[in-house]
C-alpha cells in the first residue's frame, strides 16, 4: 500500500459526504458531473481495495479526467464548487503520484 491511501482514504469519506455543487451554467454542470464520474468511479475502486497500482488503462482514464476538471475549474465561480473540484484534483493528484495541492496546473 502506498502513502497515499491514508490521504485518499480520508478526502473520499469527506468527498461522499458533500452535496454535488450547483453551478449556474448547465453545460458547465453536465462537463462537471461527466469528469467526476471519471475521477470518482477509480477513487472508489482504489478505496475498496486499499491502495495498490492503478492500472494503465484506468491510470490514463484518470489523466483525462483531471485534464478535463482542471479546464472546468476555471469556469466555476463558487467557493462550494472549487472546494469540491479541488478535492477530486487533489484525490486524483495523489493517485497519479503527482500530488500537488495548489499547483492548479496538470502534469
Amino acid at each position: 500500500m502506498n502513502g497515499a491511501f491514508g490521504e485518499v482514504e480520508i478526502l473520499w469519506a469527506e468527498h461522499r459526504k458533500v452535496p454535488f455543487p450547483s453551478l449556474q451554467d448547465g453545460d458547465l454542470f453536465g462537463d462537471l458531473v461527466v469528469a467526476d464520474m471519471g475521477i470518482a468511479g477509480i477513487v472508489d475502486s482504489y478505496v475498496k481495495q486499499q491502495g495498490g497500482p492503478i492500472s494503465p488503462h484506468r491510470r490514463s482514464r484518470l489523466s483525462s479526467s483531471v485534464h478535463d476538471v482542471r479546464a472546468i475549474r476555471r469556469r466555476i465561480r463558487t467557493v462550494e464548487g472549487r472546494a469540491y473540484v479541488d478535492r477530486l484534483l487533489r484525490m486524483a493528484d495523489l493517485l497519479l503520484g503527482s500530488a500537488s495541492p495548489e499547483d492548479g496546473h496538470g502534469r
